[in-house]
């Protein structure tokens, strides 16, 4: 696990590239997806932890963040970070997964626990389209689709991130 600690101008940085992306999702009529059924408070509070999240990952690997939406009411279909990374948020809880969902992108992706302005960078997963069945998951809760749940014990090192292809 990696901790970083954002600076108010980067939490700034994250929030403001979290409500371009809501504004964004309204234009193109575009719910929060997954069967969200949270507030538009609560929708904007997880894009900004998301966002900022991005920001915490790229501070600690020092890597370029391009803050990425679309202006141009498409999908936006890169990956979060260069090198093929997706980067997933959750706040703190007494159990944390990365939740990948069936349909999701094949790449690397983090899981990032916000407990802002501190962040911590728990590990990684590989979505090459061939996650083990085991990990298939709804949490219990019938209204919510089935996505893999991946544990913190089957997450890999942060540091054979950058050594895969």
């Amino acid at each position: 696990m990696i901790k970083i600690k954002l600076e108010p101008f980067e939490i700034q940085m994250g929030a403001d590239v979290a409500t371009r992306r809501f504004v964004e999702n309204l234009k193109m009529n575009r719910g929060f997806g997954h069967g969200f059924k949270g507030t538009i408070d609560k929708q904007i509070a997880l894009g900004i932890s998301g966002a900022c999240s991005e920001v915490a990952f790229c501070k600690a690997y020092d890597k370029y963040w391009n803050g990425s939406y679309s202006h141009e009411y498409k999908e936006y279909t890169d990956t979060d970070i260069s090198g093929n990374i997706e980067i997933r948020s959750q706040y703190k809880k007494l159990e944390n997964y990365l939740i990948i969902r069936p349909n999701d992108k094949k790449a690397k992706f983090v899981l990032v626990i916000d407990e802002s302005p501190n962040f911590s960078i728990m590990g990684w997963y590989l979505n090459n389209g061939n996650i083990n069945e085991k990990y298939l998951t709804n949490f219990g809760i019938q209204s919510r689709p089935y996505c893999y749940g991946i544990p913190l014990s089957d997450l890999y090192n942060m540091e054979e991130l950058c050594q895969t292809k």
